[in-house]
C-alpha cells in the first residue's frame, strides 16, 4: 500500500512538473494602459514566428534556438526581451506607440495596418479631439478634417458630393466595419453614433466602392466604439450652451416686444466599462434637449435619448461571440427653407417645417474565431430598424438586414489576403413612395491582397462582385405612375495601390480605384412636395460609374520641438452619369433625380498632425487645406441644360466650396489646458437657379455674401482631482454664415462642461 501511495505521489509529482514545464512556455501580451489583451502581437526569432491569440497568449516552445525574442504589434511600441526573462515574467505590457505614423488603422485594407504603410489618404480622429470640442453630435467634427465638409449632414470629400437635398449620399457610413446608413434614404443619422464611447473614427478619402459596395463612391467614414478595459472606468458629462445674437439685430427674433429670451441646449452622457471574467460590458446613455422656445431659428426643437450595450465574451482562446445594441429615441422639428433674408432668416417659410417623431435601433451580432493554423474567421451582422413619423406627409419605415463573413489568411510570409462575401436586404413602406413597397437586395463577394513586395515597397490589390436588386409596388403619383416592377444589375469593381517607403520616415503611395453607385430607393422613387416644391420620382435613372486615383507623400519628421507628419496628396476623379436632384419642366415642374452628365475633380490637399514640446507644456496639432476644381466634363454640350439649372453660367459643379481650411490647436500645462480651432472654406459658388429665383432674397443675399466664411472657436479647460471643467466659446467672431442655401448657422455661443470620472 505504502509503494503505490509512493507510485502515485510520483505521478502527480511528474504531472505537475510537466504542466508547470508548459505552462512557463505561455506568454500573455497585454496593453501597457488598458491591460486588454493584445491580439495578433507578432513574436518573432529569425524566420521563427508565431502570432497572440484571442487572450493575448502566444507559446514559446518554438523558439528552441532563442536567445531573445522580438514582439511588435501595429500601434505599440516594439520590444526585444531575453527568452530568459520572458520565462520568469510571462505577463509583457506593451506600450501605445507615441509615433503617429504608427496609428493602427482597420478601414483601409479590413484589418488592423499602419497609418504610414497605407496606399490611400485616411484621417484618423481620436477621441480626445471629439471630448475637447464639446462635441454632441458626431458631424461637428468632420469638418476639422482637411478635404471634409459638411453640407447640412452630408459629407463631402474633396467635393466628391456636394449636397443632394439630404436624399442620397456618396459617403459610406460604418460603425464598427458595418454599414450605418439609413436603408432607403441612404443617409447618416450622426445622432445614433454613441460619441460617449468611441475609440476612433477613421476617414477614407477616395472611392471605397471596391471594399465597401455601391454607397463609398466618394469615400468611407468608419466610427469604432471601445472595447471594455481590466480596471472599470465611468465617465459622467453635462453640459450647457447659451447663444448670442446676431450683429445684424433684425435676425434676432427672440429679441422683439412678445418675445425676449436667450437661446440655450443642455444634455449629458453617461458610460461604463468593466470587465467580468470573460464578459466584456460597455454601456452608454446619452440626451439632449433644446426647446422650440429657446432655439436660435423659430420653431426648431430637438430632444433625444440614446442608449448603447455593448457585450463581449471570449468563449475560449480563439473564439469570441458578441453583440452591440443601440436604441434611439427622438423627437425634432426643424424647417428647410428662411422666409426672408432679414427678418425671416431664423424663421422658416411657409410648408417647410417638419416634426418627426423617430425611433432607429441597431442589433449587431458578431462572431471572432481563429483556427489553428492562425486564420481568422469572422461574421458580421446587423438588424436595423428606423420609424419616423412625420408631419407633412413624409412619415417612413424602413428595416435592413446585414450579413458578412470575412476570411484573413496568410498565403505566404509576404502575401496577406482577406476574402469575404455580403448578404443586405432593405425594404421600406414610406408615404415618400406614396406607400407602394419598395425592396432592395445586394449580394456581393471581395478580396483584398496587401504584397510586401520588399522590405520597403507594399502593393495592395483587390476586387468586389456587385449585385443590386431593386423591387417596387405601383407607385400613383400625381402626374407620373410608376408600374409595379423591378430593375437588377451587376458589377465587377477593382482597385490597386502601391506604398514605397523612399526614405526614414518618407512614405510615396498611389492608388488608383473604380467607383460604382446604384441609385438609392429615394432617389428612383421619391414623390413628395415641400414648401409648394414638388418632387418627381425617376424609375429610368441610371447607376454612376467612375474612377478615382491619387499620388501621395507622407513625411514623419521631428524638427527641434515639434514631432508628427505632413502629407501632401494630389487627386483626381471622374464620375459617370452623376445622379443630382436638379429642377425639371417635363413632365411638369419640380425636383426628380437625374443622371445630369459625366464630371471631373482634381485637386490637391496638404494636412498635418503632431505635437510640440516647450518645456512643460504640450500642444497638439492637427490640420490642412484643400483647393479642388470640381467641373462637368462635357460641358459644352450640356451647357443649355446646366444653365437653365445651375445659378451660374460657370463650368463648375452645385453646392461645392472650392477651397477650405482647418486647423486645431490643443495645448496643456499641468492641469489646464488651452484650445482653439479655425475653419474656413470660400463661397459655394453654383446652386439651383430655382431657389435663387423663388426663395426670398436669397439670389441678392449671396451676391453680398460671397467671399466664403472664416470661423473661430476657443475653449478653456481645468483638470480638477475629481473632474474637468472647460468653457467653449464656438463661432467666436460671430460669422454670419451658413452651410447650405435658406438656413443660417448659429451665432457665437458658449457652453460649460463637466466631466467626471467615477
Amino acid at each position: 500500500m505504502i509503494r503505490v501511495k509512493c507510485v502515485v505521489g510520483l505521478i502527480v509529482c511528474c504531472l505537475t512538473c510537466v504542466m508547470h514545464a508548459q505552462s512557463i512556455e505561455i506568454v500573455q501580451i497585454l496593453d501597457q494602459q488598458s491591460r486588454e489583451p493584445i491580439i495578433g502581437a507578432t513574436l518573432s526569432y529569425g524566420t521563427i514566428g508565431t502570432i497572440t491569440g484571442l487572450e493575448g497568449q502566444a507559446d514559446l516552445s518554438i523558439f528552441q534556438q532563442a536567445d531573445s525574442i522580438s514582439i511588435s504589434h501595429i500601434g505599440h511600441t516594439p520590444i526585444k526581451l531575453t527568452k530568459e526573462s520572458l520565462l520568469a515574467d510571462p505577463i509583457i505590457t506593451l506600450a501605445v506607440s507615441q509615433n503617429i505614423l504608427n496609428t493602427a488603422i482597420i478601414t483601409g485594407s479590413k484589418y488592423e495596418t499602419a497609418l504610414a504603410e497605407s496606399t490611400v489618404s485616411i484621417d484618423v480622429l481620436k477621441p480626445t479631439l471629439i471630448q475637447n470640442s464639446n462635441t454632441n453630435n458626431l458631424e461637428e467634427i468632420f469638418n476639422k478634417i482637411p478635404g471634409v465638409q459638411m453640407v447640412d449632414g452630408q459629407p463631402n470629400i474633396r467635393n466628391g458630393s456636394g449636397w443632394s437635398y439630404n436624399a442620397g449620399n456618396r459617403v459610406m457610413l460604418l460603425l464598427d466595419d458595418v454599414p450605418a446608413l439609413q436603408p432607403d434614404a441612404g443617409r447618416a443619422s450622426w445622432n445614433d453614433l454613441p460619441i460617449e464611447n468611441i475609440s476612433q473614427v477613421e476617414v477614407v478619402k477616395g472611392a471605397g466602392s471596391a471594399l465597401y459596395g455601391s454607397a463609398a463612391m466618394n469615400g468611407v467614414v468608419n466610427v469604432r466604439t471601445a472595447y471594455a478595459t481590466s480596471d472599470p472606468v465611468t465617465r459622467f458629462s453635462v453640459f450647457h450652451t447659451h447663444y448670442g445674437d446676431y450683429e445684424d439685430d433684425r435676425k434676432n427674433w427672440y429679441r422683439t416686444d412678445n418675445i425676449n429670451h436667450t437661446p440655450t441646449d443642455y444634455g449629458l452622457s453617461l458610460s461604463h466599462k468593466q470587465k467580468f471574467d470573460k464578459l466584456d460590458v460597455v454601456f452608454g446613455v446619452f440626451y439632449s434637449k433644446q426647446d422650440s422656445t429657446r432655439s436660435f431659428r423659430n420653431q426648431d426643437f430637438n430632444q433625444k435619448l440614446r442608449a448603447n450595450l455593448n457585450l463581449r465574451y471570449r468563449l475560449s482562446d480563439r473564439t469570441t461571440v458578441g453583440v452591440n445594441t443601440i436604441v434611439n429615441k427622438g423627437m425634432s422639428s426643424t424647417f428647410f427653407l428662411w422666409r426672408n433674408a432679414t427678418f425671416g432668416a431664423l424663421q422658416p417659410f411657409e410648408g417647410t417645417v417638419t416634426r418627426s417623431d423617430n425611433l432607429r435601433y441597431f442589433i449587431d451580432p458578431t462572431v471572432t474565431h481563429f483556427d489553428k493554423n492562425g486564420n481568422r474567421h469572422k461574421f458580421l451582422s446587423r438588424i436595423y430598424y428606423n420609424d419616423n413619423d412625420n408631419n407633412l406627409d413624409q412619415s417612413n419605415s424602413s428595416r435592413m438586414l446585414y450579413g458578412e463573413y470575412q476570411f484573413l489568411t496568410d498565403l505566404s510570409d509576404k502575401v496577406k489576403a482577406t476574402f469575404g462575401i455580403v448578404a443586405n436586404r432593405s425594404a421600406s413602406d414610406s408615404q415618400f413612395f406614396e406607400n407602394a413597397d419598395v425592396n432592395q437586395t445586394n449580394l456581393a463577394g471581395y478580396g483584398q491582397f496587401d504584397v510586401s513586395l520588399s522590405d520597403k515597397l507594399n502593393l495592395s490589390g483587390g476586387f468586389r462582385y456587385e449585385y443590386n436588386k431593386q423591387n417596387n409596388g405601383q407607385i400613383d403619383h400625381s402626374t407620373i405612375v410608376v408600374p409595379e416592377g423591378s430593375k437588377t444589375e451587376d458589377k465587377m469593381i477593382g482597385r490597386l495601390g502601391l506604398n514605397y517607403e523612399l526614405g526614414k520616415s518618407t512614405f510615396l503611395r498611389g492608388s488608383i480605384g473604380q467607383a460604382y453607385r446604384f441609385p438609392i430607393m429615394i432617389e428612383r422613387f421619391l414623390s413628395t412636395a415641400f414648401g409648394g416644391f414638388v418632387v418627381l420620382p425617376n424609375p429610368n435613372l441610371e447607376s454612376e460609374t467612375g474612377i478615382t486615383a491619387e499620388l501621395g507623400l507622407k513625411k514623419g519628421m521631428q524638427l527641434g520641438f515639434f514631432k508628427g507628419y505632413i502629407d501632401v496628396a494630389a487627386y483626381f476623379s471622374q464620375y459617370n452619369n452623376m445622379m443630382e436632384f436638379v429642377f425639371v419642366n417635363t413632365p411638369t415642374f419640380g425636383f426628380q433625380s437625374r443622371n445630369i452628365g459625366d464630371t471631373q475633380i482634381t485637386g490637391f490637399e496638404i494636412s498635418m498632425a503632431g505635437q510640440l514640446m516647450l518645456g512643460q507644456v504640450t500642444i497638439d496639432l492637427y490640420g490642412g487645406a484643400n483647393f479642388s476644381n470640381p467641373t462637368y466634363r462635357d460641358f459644352d454640350q450640356l451647357s443649355d441644360f446646366i444653365t437653365s439649372t445651375s445659378s451660374v453660367d460657370e463650368n463648375v459643379l452645385k453646392y461645392r466650396s472650392l477651397n477650405s481650411y482647418t486647423l486645431d490647436v490643443q495645448s496643456n500645462y499641468g492641469n489646464f489646458s488651452l484650445g482653439a480651432a479655425i475653419q474656413g472654406s470660400s463661397h459655394m459658388i453654383a446652386i439651383d437657379r430655382v431657389l435663387e429665383t423663388f426663395i426670398t432674397d436669397l439670389g441678392p443675399y449671396r451676391r453680398l455674401n460671397n467671399s466664403g466664411f472664416d470661423l473661430l472657436d476657443l475653449r478653456l479647460g481645468y483638470q480638477f482631482p475629481w473632474a474637468k471643467i472647460s468653457i467653449h466659446a464656438k463661432n467666436i467672431l460671430n460669422e454670419e454664415y451658413k452651410q447650405r442655401p435658406g438656413l443660417i448657422e448659429a451665432p457665437r455661443n458658449f457652453a460649460i462642461r463637466l466631466d467626471f470620472d467615477l
